[in-house]
């Protein structure tokens, strides 16, 4: 109660006065939304979404006078932003292995799901994981929806070919700004 009771005190300046929207709040419903082990679909639909939107907020209130970047929701194929890249790595890698689930799989978290976590740690090797990862996945699309293999292949391959070698082997983590790129690539 007096977390809630804090966080309120200092979201309210932030809707009253427009003030910028404390940076570490954003960060916190990030990592939540990072991390869907032990959730379900439609409460990580929703953390995404929240953490979507407060990503926008603060990346707008951050360039509100310097008028760089701003980021909205649709999906951004001209970017080459690391992180951004990453998120629609993942975006992909998911949709391809839940486009082979049967309804009886409704509920079960994809292995892109299950290393969310560490794909935001350690994006490049996580990548090439789930990447070997699917690959059952992939074969069984090849064999029961050709058109949709292509589909997937050629999304995922046109992301890897976007990320170069440089982007694949840094070993820092993801910003915020993946979440982006997974949830509009997702829509």
């Amino acid at each position: 109660d007096k977390l809630k009771k804090f966080t309120i005190e200092r979201i309210i300046p932030c809707i009253v006065d427009g003030t910028s929207f404390p940076r570490d709040i954003m960060l916190n419903v990030v990592r939540q939304a990072s991390d869907p082990r032990g959730k379900e679909q439609w409460e990580i639909n929703m953390l995404i979404g929240v953490a979507c939107s407060l990503i926008r907020k603060c990346r707008a209130d951050w360039n509100r006078n310097e008028h760089k970047e701003e980021w909205n929701m649709s999906l951004n194929t001209e970017t080459k932003d690391r992180s951004y890249l990453f998120g629609r790595l993942l975006a992909w890698m998911e949709q391809a292995e839940r486009s082979t689930y049967g309804p009886e799989d409704k509920t079960r978290l994809t292995n892109a799901q299950r290393l969310q976590p560490y794909y935001v740690q350690h994006p490049g090797k996580t990548a090439m994981n789930l990447w070997d990862k699917l690959q059952p996945y992939m074969n069984r699309l090849r064999q029961t929806k050709p058109n949709l293999y292509i589909r997937y292949f050629n999304g995922i391959q046109e992301i890897f070919n976007s990320l170069n070698e440089e982007a694949m082997l840094d070993p820092s983590s993801l910003n915020e700004l993946y979440l982006l790129g997974y949830f509009s690539q997702t829509q």
